[in-house]
């Protein structure tokens, strides 16, 4: 079986203003507005050799690798958004980030070839087994893309970036590297 790096990407204030970045809480999909150094903090991690090798075979069914926005979305537990609502922003955000990303690709004239997906996942419940730190929202978007593509990803070549102690947990649960979003993103750290 043929495997891919996956980014995982938390969301709040890593790749989506949030609360801590606006005070205010990511309840509707016109509400995402995603930092503007995301798309080339997400180009540097491909271009640098974690994801693509861009004169290797170019598969061509499936994508050369994979962005996972994996987020606990606390929000739905906490009454500020319901589920549905919840699933339409995250949805939104996965729509906006793969634009971005495949727009900076281009401007590189690199997208002959490159495929890439954005698949989104999150666990509202508290202490649910998936939620992070717990790795299950990895095993999550390893079955999306086995079924999607009977791909898996290369655990090796995989790396979650974040900003909460929960993100970093998740990385260390599922076996990969970690960045905070600031470091990653080279952006100054957000306090709430």
């Amino acid at each position: 079986m043929r495997t891919v790096p996956v980014l995982f990407l938390d969301a709040d204030d890593t790749i989506r203003k949030g609360y801590g970045t606006t005070g205010a809480f990511v309840n509707t999909p016109d509400a995402v507005d995603l930092f503007d150094d995301v798309a080339v903090g997400i180009y540097r991690w491909l271009y640098a050799g974690y994801a693509i090798n861009w004169y290797d075979d170019i598969p061509e069914k499936g994508p050369s690798a994979v962005i996972a926005i994996v987020s606990n979305q606390a929000g739905v537990e906490k009454g500020h958004v319901d589920l549905d609502m919840a699933k339409q922003v995250s949805g939104e955000t996965a729509s906006q980030l793969y634009d971005v990303v495949k727009e900076e690709v281009a401007k590189h004239g690199q997208l002959d070839g490159f495929k890439i997906d954005v698949f989104h996942s999150f666990a509202p419940q508290d202490r649910h087994p998936v939620r992070k730190p717990a790795s299950g929202l990895a095993a999550v978007i390893a079955d999306r893309m086995l079924l999607a593509w009977d791909i898996a990803p290369d655990w090796d070549k995989c790396h979650m970036v974040g900003d909460r102690e929960d993100d970093s947990g998740f990385a260390t649960n599922v076996g990969i590297g970690f960045s905070w979003a600031h470091d990653f993103f080279k952006r100054e750290k957000v306090t709430a």
